[in-house]
């Protein structure tokens, strides 16, 4: 699959990982990528490779044009703290998103309302000083 987007300063995606291989290239701006316990700095013409099963996430730094190629049914898994502190995976399973899976058998399509849950208790990418 490949994905091409434009972000404005301050966006990004949350600590996540896929079950399939997933690399990004920056086609302009600059983004800071965590990619497991590495976070770099990126601009136009960087390309990052992030391995199987590996949490990754990302800040735009300016505004930022990049291309995604990822595994198709990679799925997408977050890491999410609950109440007591605790921290678990939880894959999410979306129709309209290409490498989302499909539920297995006793899940269904995770909601809308389920999805902002997650995305609020997941970790932002760290900081890079």
């Amino acid at each position: 699959m490949l994905a091409a987007g434009q972000l404005g300063p301050g966006e990004g995606g949350p600590l996540h990982l896929h079950h399939g291989e997933e690399i990004l290239r920056i086609l302009s701006g600059e983004v800071q990528v965590t990619v497991g316990s590495e976070t770099r700095r990126c601009s136009a013409g960087d390309v990052v490779i992030i391995p199987t099963d590996t949490p990754h996430g990302f800040t735009t730094i300016t505004e930022t044009t990049m291309e995604v190629v990822a595994e198709l049914d990679a799925g997408q898994v977050f890491p999410v703290t609950d109440t007591d502190g605790t921290t678990r995976l939880i894959e999410v399973y979306q129709e309209d998103l290409p490498w989302s899976r499909r539920p297995p058998p006793g899940f269904n399509w995770t909601s809308n309302e389920d999805m902002t849950d997650i995305l609020r208790r997941a970790p932002s990418p760290k900081k890079s000083h």
